[in-house]
């Protein structure tokens, strides 16, 4: 019995871990999609934001591209530092997503 039980953990845990991969797999498939439908404006930013020397963009928190990338993990804001900028518009650092520096390091010519 206890033997059927270690033989159980194994399975499903390789399952797990199989299926983790595959999600995985298919989030990025769906995510470079998504890259490759993004408007010129909002490349640009993933563009200039992954050829910055610290990997890092301030942006307006209320601009469409901003939300839209934000929404669409794209970039993330790594801390609740903030800055006001002309018209007292609320000025953020962002950040690339894990998954953007990969897509980048294996298709640099995509960018």
């Amino acid at each position: 019995m206890l033997c059927l039980n270690r033989y159980t953990i194994v399975l499903f845990s390789s399952i797990r871990i199989i299926d983790l991969r595959r999600k995985q797999k298919q989030f990025r498939k769906n995510q470079r999609k998504k890259y490759e439908e993004l408007s010129d404006q909002q490349k640009s930013i993933i563009i200039k934001l992954l050829h910055s020397d610290d990997k890092s963009i301030q942006l307006d928190a209320n601009s469409g591209d901003t939300i839209y990338l934000k929404t669409n993990m794209f970039i993330h804001q790594p801390q609740q530092i903030f800055s006001v900028g002309y018209d007292n518009e609320m000025v953020l650092t962002y950040v690339p997503e894990p998954w953007l520096f990969d897509l980048y390091n294996s298709n640099p010519e995509l960018f």
